[in-house]
């Protein structure tokens, strides 16, 4: 394995002859590229960074939520046996990652619970 030094030397050496470098980033119904600085994609590759988090602006579990639910909010509310419902919120499919959680902390509920 690289260490980080190493690792961000041949990121700069590859920049230096013009190959630009993105993340390809989950993202619901496929992925988007986008940019990471040498220091997250070196930290990414080391492990030590969940890349798509940091870019998007959710936590990792969020981050696992919003692209598992194809950008969907999830339904807030118990059932009636102790679990939380697995219907989504109406009009909710939300490809912006900081609108989905904006929504999603709203604790919005799904029509069949009053939403």
């Amino acid at each position: 394995m690289l260490t980080r030094e190493q690792l961000l030397e041949a990121i700069s050496s590859l920049q230096r002859v013009g190959v630009v470098l993105y993340f390809q980033c989950p993202y619901p119904s496929g992925t988007r590229p986008m940019h990471a600085t040498n220091e997250d994609l070196a930290a990414c590759a080391l492990g030590e960074l969940h890349l798509a988090s940091k870019l998007t602006g959710l936590s990792p579990d969020e981050f696992a939520s919003w692209v598992e639910k194809d950008g969907f909010v999830q339904c807030s509310a118990t059932t009636r046996e102790g679990h939380r419902c697995m219907k989504i919120v109406a009009h909710s499919r939300l490809d912006d990652p900081r609108a989905w959680k904006a929504l999603a902390d709203t604790k919005p509920y799904c029509p069949t619970h009053g939403g």
